[in-house]
């Protein structure tokens, strides 16, 4: 499990919320699987 975030992601956002949101996806989208089927997101 990476527990960095892809910095580059953020380039050009000013909100904080938009940042949290964009770097939270990119995350979870490298990171998670579906505990029922076991595949990945």
């Amino acid at each position: 499990m990476d527990l960095a975030f892809n910095i580059a992601l953020i380039q050009g956002y000013k909100s904080p919320a938009q940042i949290a949101r964009r770097l939270t996806e990119d995350w979870l989208a490298r990171n998670m699987y579906y505990p029922i089927c076991g595949a990945e997101a």
